[in-house]
């Protein structure tokens, strides 16, 4: 009897978690998390405001806003370009029919991405272990890099 009382409770609790972000999609900021992440992000807080938005996706993983919210603070205020480009594209990839906002986020992903090879030392084409023309022009001949692999 005890075993069958856990399992139900088991099983009610998974079912309220996994029905709770539907509660949210579409009603993110009547969610205390999401609220404060907006309340930190205002406050110039930013790594806090991230750190509540991540937090609030594992509550609703499917709130396409959250991620375009990470995407944005990623993007333009804590120089994270990887993780703006993951956020976007997950926005993107929820939201595939928006006619009004997806070439303007998939802009966004696009900068963040190019931001990011920046951040890594890459300029232009990744040809040539990520060396411009001009670095293996300069090099000189018999200066190229081995094949990674």
């Amino acid at each position: 009897m005890k075993k069958r009382v856990l399992l139900f409770s088991s099983l009610a609790a998974a079912a309220l978690v996994l029905s709770a972000c539907n509660d949210y999609v579409g009603k993110e900021k009547s969610h205390p998390l999401y609220v404060k992440a907006a309340k930190e992000k205002s406050a110039g807080e930013y790594k806090e405001a991230a750190r509540c938005y991540e937090e609030f996706l594992l509550i609703c993983p499917k709130s396409s806003r959250t991620h375009h919210e990470l995407g944005n603070l990623y993007s333009d205020n804590l120089n994270d370009p990887l993780r703006a480009v993951y956020h976007y594209r997950k926005w993107m990839e929820m939201n595939p029919d928006d006619k009004t906002n997806y070439e303007d986020v998939r802009l966004l992903a696009e900068t963040a991405q190019k931001n990011l090879f920046k951040k890594q030392g890459f300029r232009g084409s990744q040809a040539g272990g990520g060396r411009t023309a001009e670095t293996q022009r300069s090099a000189g001949p018999g200066s190229e890099q081995p094949e990674a692999g």
